[in-house]
């Protein structure tokens, strides 16, 4: 709850009248609502003292919940495509590929990738036509790390394709699991503008 971060644990829609009336107004927080303690007891009303959160540094997911993810404005002011506008101002794509590979970033699957490889790999490859394919698609069980992104900072995959498209003939495509309805309806391309297209997982 902006802006003073307290977090309501397992707020139902019916519990937003009280909060509207009791917090946002007069500024008394709804106790019931907060987070116990199970060692202690005590609530504990901001979400970066709960003690499951405390040691977490958010990477990926750090505006998830902090901004509109609909507003462009909103990602901008969050520094949002700073990284691609520098990348525009006359990066060549061994430039990006050297960046990538000093940063470190490696794939999330298990194998570690190094993500400069793939994208050297790619640029080697023969064709006039290339496509960047960002898979969207969650195979674990329980797993809701690809929804998140979709659902809550869908300009951050635009602006991460987007690093690997500076070349003529690009196409991007999004593949996202059908069932996904609130992450199809914000993944980039949901709007068919050009170069992009979502494509439902089944």
């Amino acid at each position: 709850m902006k802006p003073d971060n307290v977090f309501y644990e397992g707020a139902a829609p019916e519990d937003a009248g009280e909060i509207i009336a009791r917090h946002m107004t007069p500024g008394e927080r709804v106790d019931r609502l907060l987070h116990k303690d199970q060692a202690t007891g005590r609530l504990v009303p901001k979400m970066e003292d709960i003690e499951f959160f405390r040691r977490q540094q958010k990477i990926v997911l750090r505006n998830c919940g902090n901004i509109d993810p609909l507003s462009i404005d909103d990602y901008i002011v969050n520094d949002g495509y700073q990284a691609l506008a520098r990348i525009l101002s006359g990066y060549t794509q061994d430039k990006v590929i050297e960046e990538m590979k000093v940063s470190g970033l490696r794939g999330r699957g298990g194998a570690g990738f190094p993500t400069w490889k793939k994208w050297s790999f790619t640029k080697e490859a023969r064709g006039d036509v290339k496509y960047v394919l960002c898979n969207a698609d969650e195979g674990d069980p329980g797993a809701f790390m690809d929804r998140s992104v979709l659902e809550g900072d869908p300009h951050s995959v635009i602006e991460g394709n987007g690093h690997r498209g500076l070349r003529r003939g690009r196409e991007g495509r999004i593949r996202v699991r059908a069932r996904r309805i609130p992450a199809r309806r914000r993944a980039p391309g949901s709007r068919d503008p050009p170069g992009a297209r979502v494509w439902p997982a089944r």
